[in-house]
């Protein structure tokens, strides 16, 4: 009986998704000369690592990393908030 047990297709090919692109991940960053809390994407922050050490933020300002102990004295307001977090600020 070769045609009665057939085989069923558990995969099928799905249309791909018609969500928008999600933003690109980001960490904030203390400029060691303002001490300004800027964000800087993960891309910057690799390309920053192999070039130097100088991390481009969002806002297009030059990024010097301060001390991980030194906080921040304030916020740059040109850098693009994250999305995640301007969902947790609003709670």
């Amino acid at each position: 009986m070769p045609g009665k047990h057939r085989r069923a297709c558990r995969w099928r090919w799905r249309a791909t998704s018609t969500q928008p692109p999600a933003a690109p991940a980001a960490i904030e960053m203390v400029d060691a000369r303002s001490l300004a809390a800027h964000r800087v994407t993960d891309s910057a922050l690799a390309a920053g690592k192999r070039g130097g050490g100088h991390y481009v933020a969002t806002c297009g300002q030059e990024v010097l990393p301060a001390s991980l102990t030194e906080p921040p004295r304030g916020t740059c307001r040109s850098c693009t908030p994250i999305p995640s977090q301007r969902s947790r600020m609003s709670r």
